[in-house]
């Protein structure tokens, strides 16, 4: 058991140093200027029709997130459909080994939590990749803008 604790603590450092390395160089940046830009868009497009308030808020989000990590929010959608995905997958009301934890013993064959959550982790590692690949041809290219992916 210890083991894994200490191999669980190992991962979880280099997570948190990776992370005040980005947090930081973004801060440094302020963050290519992209979340003002997408307050702006979202503050004008609340004054013109607030009703579907929670989607324009959720926009906001996946178009902020999508500039910093790929420099373009044409990303937004997928990442907006990603991330309910991923809550789904995590969340109480979301699969039921998520409330009875011993069905997690149940083997992959038999489970179709863990085939769907199989498929679901495949889907959007391959969606990641692919969004990577386009910022590495753009920056070939000398077409990529400001990111965390781009120097």
């Amino acid at each position: 058991m210890g083991i894994v604790l200490l191999i669980c603590q190992e991962y979880h450092t280099r997570q948190k140093k990776f992370n005040h390395i980005q947090l930081a160089t973004g801060q440094k940046l302020d963050y290519y200027n992209y979340p003002s830009i997408e307050a702006k868009r979202f503050i004008w497009r609340m004054l013109n029709d607030c009703s579907d308030w929670v989607s324009l808020c959720e926009d906001m989000t996946s178009r902020t997130i999508c500039r910093l990590t790929w420099g373009t929010p044409d990303h937004a959608i997928g990442l907006k459909a990603d991330a309910w995905g991923l809550l789904n997958a995590i969340s109480p009301v979301g699969n039921l080994t998520n409330l009875v934890t011993p069905l997690l013993w149940i083997p992959t064959f038999l489970s179709p939590w863990k085939k769907w959550e199989r498929e679901r982790h495949k889907a959007q590692q391959a969606w990641f990749k692919e969004n990577m690949e386009g910022v590495r041809k753009k920056m070939m290219e000398g077409r990529a803008g400001m990111s965390d992916c781009s120097p």
